[in-house]
């Protein structure tokens, strides 16, 4: 879908996410800005673009039933395909490729600021570039980052990627926002001071855990526009639970109404910096707890895949062949479930056990009581937001008897928990609002001008 030129429409540019990502934390995100954005700015023209991390089945997000047909919104975002699942030698070439275009987009905007300085004008033969054109042609720039990004605890390619979206805001002159997100850590120096002077330059900083804004004010970053505001994903709707019931037959799930669900979304955390160690002694572990709940309270076990069924069926099939007992245990592997659709199949769940935050998120708005598997300190303060931050565990030194501890306490207070997460959500989703409201607030300000 590609804009018409519409006289006094604002463009608002939306970075750092994607509607059809595998990782559907990261669609969470991505629904749940355009809603929050839209309530407060209904007539705006909303591009989803940047790089992509991964593109899923198009066919997998009710994205496209929702905007289909809107004209306000579109997707233009630099394809990376679905990295997990190409060959190694072409995987690097498309990064190289989204890099070289990153770059040069970089170095178009460098020439435009020098061509500028002397008066001349040369946006229009820049503009035949997609990226410089998708930035230039935009009224505000905001990224989502997705989530976690603003950091160079991940791979080199993540780290010159958002540096680089980063940069052509700036250097354009465009204001620029960070939606709710995770900042830092930052283990080089150099990418250090980097990110200090995009954040010094950045319009609005929006972090969604204490963690992040306490790393930032120690930076130096001026503290006035920083602002403390939840995880957008805790926005999102759920299908309706006769839809997730309908689901949960089709996957053969047969549960008796009476018995309990302890719902597991499991992550390979290598690819979290993790190392070997860490990643076996925690599925060693998770293999433990389901036992002990199957056989202590008679739970069954519910699998649900977050960020793809191909992607995590390593971990997925590690964790079935090491556990005994295979007779209460059902797997979500015939698709690709939509975050809306995982949303409400969580919210079955008696209790949820996951490593991936955005599994959390959904659960936590769900009300379901929640155990999380930390790699960051992320974790604690988004649960901190509801209260939860002690059923946050940390993999570097997990341990059984922490584990059974903490469940058997979420365990034995669940209904208490439920009513906890109850009262406080509706909260929650009102602060959300605050992100559209400050969205709209920097526009109105660049209109006056």
């Amino acid at each position: 879908m590609v804009h018409k030129k519409i006289m006094g429409k604002k463009k608002i540019l939306l970075l750092g996410t994607n509607p059809f990502a595998l990782n559907r934390g990261c669609t969470a995100m991505c629904r749940s800005s355009i809603e929050i954005i839209k309530k407060y700015i209904p007539d705006a023209l909303l591009t989803i673009g940047g790089y992509s991390l991964e593109y899923g089945d198009l066919n997998a997000s009710l994205y496209a039933q929702k905007y289909g047909n809107d004209q306000s919104t579109e997707i233009n975002v630099l394809e990376s395909g679905m990295l997990d699942k190409i060959k190694k030698i072409k995987k690097i070439i498309v990064v190289l490729n989204n890099m070289i275009k990153l770059n040069f987009a970089v170095d178009l905007c460098l020439l435009w600021r020098f061509f500028k300085y002397f008066g001349i004008e040369t946006s229009k033969i820049f503009c035949k570039n997609k990226i410089f054109k998708q930035f230039y042609h935009s009224d505000i720039i905001v990224d989502l980052k997705w989530g976690d990004q603003f950091t160079d605890i991940y791979s080199m390619y993540h780290t010159c990627a958002w540096i680089n979206e980063s940069i052509i805001p700036i250097l354009l002159n465009k204001p620029y926002i960070l939606l709710p997100q995770t900042i830092g850590p930052f283990k080089n120096r150099a990418i250090y001071f980097l990110a200090k002077f995009i954040l010094d330059r950045t319009k609005i900083i929006i972090v969604r855990e204490r963690k992040s804004e306490e790393y930032i004010f120690k930076m130096g970053v001026y503290r006035k526009k920083i602002f403390l505001i939840p995880d957008t994903a805790f926005y999102l709707d759920p299908i309706a639970s006769e839809d997730a019931d309908i689901i949960l037959n089709k996957e053969s799930v047969s549960v008796d109404p009476n018995s309990t669900i302890l719902g597991i979304t499991l992550r390979y955390v290598g690819t979290a910096g993790q190392d070997k160690s860490t990643y076996e002694n925690y599925i060693k572990i998770i293999v433990q707890i389901a036992e002990y709940m199957q056989k202590k309270y008679g739970c069954n076990i519910l699998l649900i895949p977050h960020d793809g069924v191909e992607t995590s069926k390593r971990v997925y099939e590690e964790f079935l062949n090491k556990i005994g007992n295979k007779k209460k245990i059902f797997y979500l592997k015939n698709r690709d479930y939509s975050t809306e659709e995982l949303r409400g199949i969580i919210g079955r769940c008696d209790i949820l056990l996951s490593s991936l935050m955005h599994a959390n998120v959904a659960a936590l708005s769900m009300h379901v009581p929640t155990i999380n598997f930390a790699y960051s300190y992320k974790a604690i303060g988004v649960f901190g937001v509801l209260g939860q931050e002690k059923y946050v565990l940390n993999l570097k030194d997990l341990t059984y008897e922490k584990t059974i501890s903490t469940i058997e306490e979420a365990w034995s207070n669940r209904e208490k928990i439920r009513k906890e997460l109850e009262t406080k959500m509706p909260g929650v989703k009102k602060r959300l609002m605050f992100a559209g409201e400050l969205v709209k607030k920097v526009l109105d300000e660049q209109e006056s001008r």
